[in-house]
């Protein structure tokens, strides 16, 4: 199993920031075409050279990420010895976390070049208010853009991890893993991108209000921009609302399903622990108590066993 981890935002997510993007620029900043097919075409230059670096600099970072990053191959890292295992398990749990916020980070130098063309080049009545509009427009997406990464990191690691879970002979070694380091909270996580993006959104509404010029009067097409904002930041915080909820009740679904395979007879199936510091708590307490109640299990057969041979003599 190969697994790319400096591109897990899926198509339906890559949509959302897309129809943000396109749509939020023509109801915000009213460029003309020219100018609109401009910015797209020197944003996708922007971001062709971030892509180059960005990884680089991730790495670079996180010397230990180079054994998964980019690529996770799951049967090479099966393979190796349980310290080294132990390691790079420990970062990928930390994955999630430092990827969403080095996201953020390198997102801000990528958008500059646009930022600039539409400061100095497109039309607008106030420096100060375009300014302000840039500024806001852009957080609210690169908020976005990382908490969706952060969501969707989360949910195709754990399955990886799942999988690197069965095939290595070294499945003590998932235990050690404390919650500490786990890859953040899903719930928390979620919490504070709705809450920033309302933050922004009211701000970026609020400024763009302010910026009402002459000739730019409140007429409908104006108020059905200001509609049509707010209606983006909605499918904004749709779209993340529904990956949380995904993730927790996926992570749910397998917790519940290994506990209807529970035997008391045999071994019990042990969880390899989710990326996300709720579910990991959570399985990890599982994992805890199938391997307390084998060891009574064989406390109490060497008991039997034990009185069984005293009771012949």
């Amino acid at each position: 199993m190969r697994l790319k981890l400096n591109n897990v935002v899926s198509p339906a997510s890559n949509l959302v920031i897309a129809v943000y993007g396109f749509v939020g620029l023509l109801l915000i900043f009213h460029p003309g075409w020219r100018d609109f097919l401009s910015l797209v075409v020197l944003d996708y230059l922007a971001l062709l050279v971030a892509l180059v670096i960005e990884g680089r600099v991730f790495v670079r970072m996180y010397p230990s990420a180079s054994y998964y990053f980019p690529s996770f191959i799951v049967e090479d890292i099966a393979g190796y010895p349980r310290e080294k295992l132990r390691t790079i398990l420990a970062d990928l749990y930390l994955f999630p976390r430092r990827r969403a916020v080095h996201v953020w980070v390198s997102s801000v130098p990528k958008v500059i070049p646009a930022a600039l063309m539409m400061l100095f080049v497109w039309p607008h009545t106030s420096y100060l208010f375009q300014t302000a509009k840039i500024i806001l427009f852009e957080v609210i997406f690169i908020t976005a853009f990382s908490v969706l990464s952060y969501f969707e990191i989360h949910g195709q690691l754990s399955r990886a991890i799942r999988v690197l879970y069965e095939k290595t002979d070294h499945r003590d070694v998932f235990m050690e893993v404390t919650a500490s380091e786990s890859g953040g909270s899903l719930v928390r996580g979620e919490a504070l991108a709705h809450a920033l993006i309302v933050l922004f959104g009211v701000g970026l509404l609020c400024v763009q209000l302010l910026d009402v010029g002459p000739g730019k009067e409140l007429d409908l097409p104006f108020i059905a921009g200001l509609v049509g904002i707010m209606v983006l930041g909605f499918f904004l915080q749709a779209r993340i609302y529904f990956l949380g909820r995904n993730l927790l009740f996926s992570g749910l679904s397998d917790f519940v399903e290994t506990m209807r395979g529970v035997d008391l007879n045999k071994e019990q199936p042990l969880l390899a622990l989710h990326t996300s510091s709720e579910l990991n708590a959570m399985e990890r307490a599982f994992n805890l108590m199938s391997i307390r109640l084998r060891e009574s299990q064989a406390e109490l057969t060497e008991w039997i066993q034990y009185e069984s041979d005293q009771s012949r003599f």
